[in-house]
This record gives C-alpha cells, structure tokens and sequence, in this order.
C-alpha cells in the first residue's frame, strides 16, 4: 500500500533528524562511533541481579513547555522525550513552523504496565494478621503511601501523549505495541500519513524499559537471560540481556524538507 501510494504521489519520504538514547550513546553519532569500536552499553550484573544489563547513560531533559509533565513520565517515556527532541532539533524544526493539525506522532511502545512493586508500600500499610499484604485493604490510607501519578505512567501511549503535547502536535497519532514489530508498524504508519498528504511533518519513534523486577523475574524464569556475551545472530547464543532506550526520526515529504532548507 505505501508503495503505490509513492507511485502515485510522486514524491519521496526522508528523513531530516535523528535522536537516541540508548546504552551506546545519547546520539546516533555516538552510537555508531562506540559501535564501530566493538563496544557495548552492558554492565555485569550484581547483588539480586547477577545477569548483565543495559543501562541508558544519565541525561537530563530540561525547557519542556510544561515542567509538570517531567512527573508523568516513565523511564521508556523519557527516553522517547530526549530522543524526540533532538530529532527535532537537528531536523531544524521549531513550534511555530507548522500548524497543530499539520504534525504527527507515530509510536511503538514495548514493555508497559503497572509495576507491582508500585503496591508494595501500600501493601507494607496493611498487612494482615498473617503478615502479608491484602489486595483488599489498599484503599484509604494505604493508598497515599502509592504514587499517584503509576495511572498515567504506565499507559502504553503515555510517551505518545506526552511527546504530542510537548510538540503541540494536533495531527495524525497513533502508538502500537505489536511486540518486535511495533516501531515497524509506526514507521509505515508515519509514512502513509505523509504520503496520503494527512500532514507534513511524523515524528516516528519507539521506546522500551525491561529493567523492572517483574521483567528481570519473568525473564529469569523463562530462562531467557545470559550471563555470557551477546550474540544475538550466533548460532551458539545463549539468551538476551535486558535494556532500556528510545529512538525517533522527523519525517518529511522530501519537497516539503527541500524548500524549507532542511538538511537530509
């Protein structure tokens, strides 16, 4: 379908901004230099976890249009935001270049979801004779030990919604959370938008955090985790190593990009 609508459009999609935040780097261009250095982002693991894991290096997002919403966001949502913006900012865009309605999201999200240990001081406040925690007795007080904010951080479109604010961004939008294929899916989705003339600017992103203890203990159990190296495409591979990261790209019609002097 996205074929024979470039065919019939006449025009090309490309790409005019890039942005990362991953355990190689906080940029494309550093994670292509530590890559081609054989490098990882992979610590060893220790204490609880004794599996290796993949941390994005610290960063700090500042100048949001609405400082709040730094609360709202999960770790995989933030890390959307940062790699948003410096799409963005290398793609040369700014609020005021394009109408609301004219600019799109696109996203795919992983691993999303109420982290149980989110209950755990509400749980710690009403235990029950036995000692455990009682699903039953959260309300009222108990509830106040819990962060307020876990309805909106665990939402799979919460970095979506977050980033769409952010831009002012009134276009097309969608998040999917097709497992592996989900950042395919939004980048087609991107793409038809543009083509079909729906908007003239699709921020395409994806973001992922697996560096939960749910996630660790779910993974430990299914034995997926390695505590070797990894080699994803060996045939003597022994399993995966949990991550974190986001990634997003700026979208364009390639007329569009050319005549505003963007750089592709």
């Amino acid at each position: 379908e996205s074929d024979l609508l470039m065919r019939n459009s006449g025009d090309s999609i490309v790409i005019t901004g890039m942005g990362l935040a991953s355990p190689v780097g906080l940029s494309a261009g550093a994670a292509v230099e530590r890559l081609l250095r054989a490098e990882t982002g992979i610590v060893a693991g220790d204490g609880d976890q004794a599996f290796p894991r993949a941390f994005v290096p610290p960063y700090e997002i500042t100048g949001l249009r609405s400082a709040k919403n730094q609360k709202f966001l999960a770790a995989g949502s933030r890390h959307l935001m940062w790699a948003a913006l410096r799409a963005l900012e290398q793609s040369g865009w700014t609020r005021d270049a394009l109408p609301p309605e004219r600019m799109a999201v696109f996203t795919g999200s992983g691993q999303v979801g109420m982290e149980p240990s989110l209950m755990f001081p509400g749980f710690d406040a009403s235990p029950t004779p036995e000692g455990d925690g009682d699903w039953a007795a959260l309300g009222g007080s108990p509830a106040r030990t819990m962060d307020i904010y876990f309805p909106l951080r665990t939402l799979s479109n919460s970095g979506l919604a977050l980033l769409a604010m952010e831009m002012g961004a009134r276009g097309p939008s969608n998040n999917f959370v097709q497992s592996d294929t989900a950042s395919i899916v939004a980048l087609e989705a991107a793409m038809d938008a543009l083509i079909a003339g729906e908007c003239d600017l699709a921020v395409c992103g994806a973001y992922e955090n697996l560096l939960t203890p749910a996630n660790y203990l779910n993974f430990r159990k299914a034995g997926l985790l390695t505590d070797l190296s990894v080699c994803p495409f060996d045939r003597d591979a022994s399993g995966t190593v949990l991550g974190e990261g986001g990634a997003a790209i700026v979208l364009e019609r390639k007329a569009t990009a050319l005549a505003r002097g963007a750089v592709i």
